[in-house]
């Protein structure tokens, strides 16, 4: 807790850092939409919203764990109202989101994994 409170300040660039890099990369791929309350220039915490055309929520998230190694959520997120709205103000037929939250464990080789994960997903 001492080095967590002593390198907060790092621990925030290295999340925020991480998060935009996210979000751009996964909005850049075709079919891949992420949601947001605030719009993309808004800060906001390195935990990311997102769905690929063609593939439920549910979906992609056991290939993601059984195929590449990666853990995300998916659902609604005890946030069922919002993220209704969300999917429908962009138009989705989606009915639930997959949701991937970056943290102090992770590293630029883990966004790029999760980032090379998706596109294949989007490109099948």
């Amino acid at each position: 807790c001492q080095v967590v409170e002593r390198e907060r300040a790092s621990i925030d660039a290295l999340e925020a850092e991480l998060g935009r890099g996210l979000i751009s990369r996964l909005d850049a791929i075709p079919g891949v939409r992420t949601l947001s309350i605030f719009g993309p220039t808004h800060e906001r915490a390195p935990v990311v919203s997102f769905t690929i055309d063609g593939w439920a929520a549910e979906d992609v998230s056991r290939v993601l764990s059984e195929d590449y190694g990666i853990g995300v959520r998916d659902g609604r997120f005890c946030a069922h109202i919002l993220v209704d709205a969300l999917l429908e103000r962009r138009g989705s037929a989606h009915t639930s989101a997959v949701r991937a939250s970056l943290g102090l464990a992770n590293t630029p080789a883990h966004v790029d994994h999760l980032v090379a994960a998706v596109r294949e997903l989007a490109n099948r």
